[in-house]
């Protein structure tokens, strides 16, 4: 989806769990402890293949700063990121662009 379709936080959550089940939410910076977070993934995801987080102190998601740009992440393996150039604080990825929710299943 591109970055200007999210609509909020609640709006990529919800999102999370329409496409994975309950308990499924879209995954924001600091989960985990932020800058990585590791975990299984659902689909057949490429390693390099960007998506978008959602920080929740920071102005860094499409809908919260204008639609400029909007923070993603890149999938390592078995984590996702902050890829190099990753802005937490403005965004770093033009809004227009399409990617990939990164979501996360709480802890069972």
């Amino acid at each position: 989806m591109k970055g200007v379709d999210i609509a909020s936080e609640d709006w990529g959550t919800q999102r999370c769990a329409e496409e994975f089940g309950a308990g499924w939410s879209w995954i924001e910076h600091h989960y985990q402890g932020g800058w990585d977070v590791e975990g299984r993934w659902i689909e057949e995801a490429s390693v390099g293949l960007r998506g978008w987080v959602q920080v929740t102190d920071q102005d860094s998601e499409c809908f919260s700063n204008g639609g400029t740009k909007g923070v993603t992440w890149v999938r390592t393996s078995c984590s996702a990121t902050c890829h190099p150039g990753c802005d937490a604080y403005v965004g770093d990825t033009p809004c227009d662009q399409c990617l990939r929710l990164i979501c996360v299943a709480a802890a069972r």
